[in-house]
């Protein structure tokens, strides 16, 4: 997702709101605005949001926030039919994005389906890089982070591992921070590593079930486990 880039103001930056995204069967709703916060997050340049261990079908609900257009995309990274869905929202609108689709030019919303569980655990890992000067950093705010900076790394649990690079094709840009990162019915335990190649200081924040729990910074491997 990407706003209209003007550093140094948050009413210089374009907003969103993560409604609901959806895949490998569950939806995931910590990102959604709640009873005490609108969870709105500013951008002035791309903002990254990954279900990793999670197949298709997928889907995302984005609400436009404040005076700048969003652009959305959703990608199937890695996939052998690899699709691209793009649309502009404005004035506050809510557009859906779905993979696959052969409908790719129909961006309203439906109704929201009450059968689609909510994944429980729900766990994300927020990943961000402070700006120069800057010992921290919060995806809530964007005169803390640096945008652009690329990630790689892994994410998983005791059944299997989910590693963070290079797309390797020119239509899916490389994952940089800020970022979340989810990930699909996670057991037992779960461990996410992520690093900077250039060794940038890189700052990870997990939350489960839209708690805060261990965080970690370091200009090697940051590292966070939970325990389910």
């Amino acid at each position: 997702m990407g706003g209209d880039p003007n550093p140094g103001s948050n009413m210089g930056n374009a907003g969103f709101q993560l409604i609901e995204l959806q895949g490998n069967g569950f939806a995931y709703r910590s990102l959604a605005p709640n009873s005490t916060s609108d969870q709105v997050i500013l951008t002035r340049s791309n903002f990254n949001i990954v279900l990793l261990n999670g197949p298709p079908p997928y889907f995302v609900k984005v609400r436009q926030s404040g005076a700048f257009p969003v652009r959305v995309d959703i990608f199937n990274v890695g996939s052998s039919s690899s699709q691209l869905e793009a649309v502009t929202t404005t004035d506050g609108s809510e557009v859906c994005l779905v993979l696959p689709t052969t409908d790719p030019a129909n961006h309203t919303c439906p109704p929201p389906d009450p059968l689609v569980p909510v994944s429980s655990p729900e766990v994300r890992f927020d990943v961000c890089t402070p700006t120069s000067g800057s010992s921290s950093c919060d995806i809530f705010n964007p005169t803390t982070s640096d945008f652009g900076p690329p990630i790689t790394g892994s994410v998983g649990d005791p059944f299997g591992t989910r590693l963070i690079g290079n797309s390797g094709a020119v239509e899916e840009p490389d994952v940089a921070a800020p970022a979340v990162f989810f990930y699909g019915d996670p057991r037992l335990e779960i461990t996410g590593i992520f690093r900077n190649p250039s060794h940038r200081l890189v700052q990870v924040q997990a939350v489960e079930n839209g708690v805060p729990k261990e965080s970690d910074s370091s200009t090697d491997d940051a590292i966070v486990n939970l325990g389910l």
